[in-house]
């Protein structure tokens, strides 16, 4: 198994587009006391926070309502400028999210927003992808159009493989997950631990199931503080290489894991994209979903901090083995 050198974080190029096709959020907080607190949320709004954070270029396409454009040009002035919305709903995706005093997060779906369906001509064919729908919301039809338009796509499995009952729990589709094959041409497929554990106990064996039922050349599971694996698929020998990155954890008060995963996958995705192997992007991502758990939403991160963690956690970085397929 090829081990990956420690990489001169400097040297990476930072000028590929990159296209979010997702939806934003209405995300209510409520505490273990009972206080509401209304926040902006939803992956095209962590993906775009992190890809401004790191200064790359990007742009939105989505189907918000005015009310989200309202608050998004009034509070995030920059990413407003990078959405394109080819349609006019009047409604959103509206949650409620409770929080126990463990830690411990239940989320309801008060209100589906509307559909993201855009014409395949929309795509030059240069453009990297990254899909990511809320709930159900983007069909994996219009996926597989797309897939051949361009350049590549990331894929976060969270909206495929959520629904919500009758009282508005989320909850997950077993099976849903071997769907996506039929899109045929996804090159980085991002999924939580916690939403498809049901696949193994184990979170490796997890890791070969998504890859074998979804064809994808990278996979990355991320498990919260106990850090994320990435899967590299090598066709010629018809195996998957398995490699463990540690979390970036730093004890705060106020840590706030909410969207995470969204950022983990834009930050992999635009390491990747812009020359970077795929380990070490891994690294990136994590450092990167990790500041933002115990500091929030910084819309621009230190490289220096960046550089001095990478080198500080990279000799935690190891590999777990090859899996033939």
């Amino acid at each position: 198994m090829y081990f990956y050198p420690i990489m001169p974080i400097e040297n990476i190029a930072m000028s590929r587009e990159i296209t979010i096709i997702s939806s934003f959020t209405k995300d209510l907080f409520i505490d273990s006391e009972g206080k509401v607190e209304e926040k902006l949320g939803g992956p095209a709004f962590y993906a775009s926070v992190a890809l401004e954070s790191l200064g790359g270029s990007y742009t939105i396409v989505c189907s918000p309502s005015r009310s989200i454009i309202d608050l998004i040009n009034i509070r995030y002035p920059k990413i407003a400028s990078k959405i394109r919305s080819v349609s006019n709903c009047k409604r959103d995706f509206t949650f409620i999210h409770r929080y126990s005093d463990s830690g411990d997060r239940e989320s309801k779906l008060v209100s589906k927003g509307c559909n993201v369906s855009l014409p395949r001509e929309l795509f030059s064919g240069n453009e990297w992808v990254i899909v990511s729908p809320v709930m159900s919301e983007i069909p994996i039809e219009f996926v597989k159009k797309i897939s051949s338009s361009v350049d590549g796509i990331s894929l976060d499995v969270q909206g495929f493989i959520r629904e919500s009952g009758r009282s508005g729990a989320v909850r997950t589709k077993p099976q849903t997950i071997k769907s996506l094959k039929q899109i045929g041409n996804i090159n980085i497929i991002h999924a939580s631990y916690e939403e498809v554990s049901y696949l193994s106990k184990d979170p490796k064996e997890t890791l070969i199931d998504i890859a074998l039922n979804t064809n994808s050349r990278v996979t990355a599971l991320t498990h919260g503080k106990k850090g994320s694996y990435i899967g590299l698929y090598r066709e010629s020998r018809k195996i998957i290489e398995i490699y463990y990155i540690p979390a970036y954890v730093k004890e705060s008060p106020n840590e706030d894991p909410t969207g995470c995963g969204d950022i983990y996958l834009a930050t992999l995705t635009h390491y990747i994209v812009n020359g970077m192997n795929p380990i070490d992007a891994g690294l990136m991502a994590s450092i990167v979903a990790g500041i933002r758990a115990h500091s929030g939403l910084p819309t621009t991160i230190d490289s220096g901090l960046l550089r001095d963690t990478y080198l500080a956690l990279r000799r935690s970085v190891r590999s777990l083995g090859e899996y033939g397929l």
